[in-house]
């Protein structure tokens, strides 16, 4: 009786949702349960985002990450980690990107990766140069000019790090 009322309760988070949100993401009712974590829910253009899965309920012995762009569709093996949970790295992103984690029959809920377009800058360096006027020139007569100078003058040494998140 009590594997009968887990069925039954179930069964009713299954078809409940389907009947107040028609239109929402609802995977089929299967006796796999598959539930992703994803390190992040967006990544820089061109970046990388590490998805993981865990299964409950039947034994699986292999899940794939199918991932949607625009028009293409992948679909990548999953690894399985030690703890019994399956793994795999979606590189090279470029567009938004909508994934969900599948054995065939069943299938996780969908997530969204979104792509930061924002350029990130990861080092400026400033010349070492001075414009041509009278302090300048003083400044210039200063300036270490041999390789061994250079590294004991550190001071005159400019770089300048910007970073956008």
């Amino acid at each position: 009786m009590v594997g009968v009322d887990r069925a039954e309760q179930r069964l009713i988070q299954t078809v409940l949702p389907r009947l107040f949100d028609a239109h929402g993401d609802h995977p089929p009712y299967t006796r796999l349960r598959i539930d992703v974590k994803t390190d992040k829910a967006e990544v820089l253009y061109g970046g990388q985002i590490a998805v993981r899965a865990v299964t409950r309920g039947m034994p699986v012995d292999k899940l794939w990450l199918v991932a949607k762009s625009g028009t293409n569709e992948t679909r990548a093996i999953m690894f399985l980690a030690p703890d019994k949970s399956f793994f795999q790295t979606l590189v090279n992103l470029r567009e938004p990107t909508d994934c969900f984690v599948t054995d065939g029959t069943a299938r996780s809920r969908k997530f969204s990766v979104g792509i930061r377009f924002t350029p990130q800058s990861r080092w400026l360096k400033l010349p070492r140069r001075f414009p041509n006027t009278p302090a300048s020139r003083r400044a210039r007569e200063n300036y270490p000019t041999s390789r061994r100078r250079c590294r004991k003058a550190r001071a005159w040494r400019f770089a300048w790090r910007a970073t956008a998140r």
